[in-house]
């Protein structure tokens, strides 16, 4: 999905928040959470299902 006037697309901003919450979290268990909410989160606003 391209990025307009250098605005982020929906997709793009909610990748880059949830990268930055990973990357903040210490917790093993909790990173691999949401990693999951984050694939799961992409699929649904790309229009996929499982």
């Amino acid at each position: 999905m391209a990025s307009r006037k250098g605005t982020l697309s929906v997709i793009e901003a909610f990748q880059k928040k949830m990268e930055e919450v990973i990357a903040a979290e210490e917790d093993e268990e909790q990173k691999r959470i949401l990693e999951k909410a984050l694939e799961r989160g992409l699929q649904a606003l790309e229009g996929r299902r499982q």
